[in-house]
């Protein structure tokens, strides 16, 4: 089994990812909210570096969403396929990252 993470930077894309997952087959996922670093640290922050991260990364959103897939290995690349579909590239700033790893023991689910 695998567990692909995905940090959604566009939280108004969750509800199509999730739609997206569930009609290629993918039947589960728990989405969890979260920040970043840059962003948590600008909030109580006058540091000049975190004003220039927060220019560099052109930060438009301060909350994002995390994304947790359990999956068998063979849809793995789908999962990966899924997010990028919906999300766009994951190499451009500011959209996301997703990432897989794998399951050795995992009670709860069929």
């Amino acid at each position: 089994m695998k567990c692909v993470v995905c940090v959604i930077q566009d939280i108004s894309k969750t509800k199509q990812l999730l739609s997206k997952l569930n009609d290629v087959g993918i039947k589960g996922a728990t989405l969890l909210s979260s920040k970043g670093m840059i962003s948590t640290l600008s909030e109580d922050s006058d540091e000049w570096f975190v004003g220039s991260f927060r220019q560099l990364f052109e930060m438009t959103s301060k909350e994002s969403a995390t994304m947790f897939v359990i999956t068998s290995q063979d849809q793995e690349s789908l999962a990966f396929d899924t997010i990028e579909s919906v999300l766009g590239s994951l190499n451009k700033p500011n959209t996301g990252i997703a990432f897989s790893f794998s399951l050795d023991h995992i009670r709860g689910i069929q």
